[in-house]
């Protein structure tokens, strides 16, 4: 890459950075690994055994008491981390 090439660049991404966008191919890298980091364990959830229990949840916590009333499918190896 050539210096006017490269100063063209950082100008641009100074101009962008402004518009609060960067460009993704300078930290996709970062964020997508080369080979499968799978934290995750197998797990299976059978409609037929969890849907009491969604049942009884929905008995025990009032519509007052949470905003969202779910049962989340947590992954064991990933036990008190659920995102959205």
């Amino acid at each position: 890459m050539t210096d006017n090439n490269q100063n063209s660049r950082e100008q641009f991404y100074q101009y962008i950075s402004g518009q609060n966008l960067t460009p993704l191919w300078e930290s996709l890298h970062h964020l997508v690994p080369k080979t499968p980091n799978a934290n995750c364990a197998p797990a299976y959830w059978n409609y037929q055994e969890i849907r009491p229990l969604l049942l009884e949840s929905g008995s025990l916590i009032g519509a007052k008491e949470a905003v969202r009333r779910v049962l989340v499918l947590e992954n064991p190896a990933l036990r008190g981390q659920s995102s959205i």
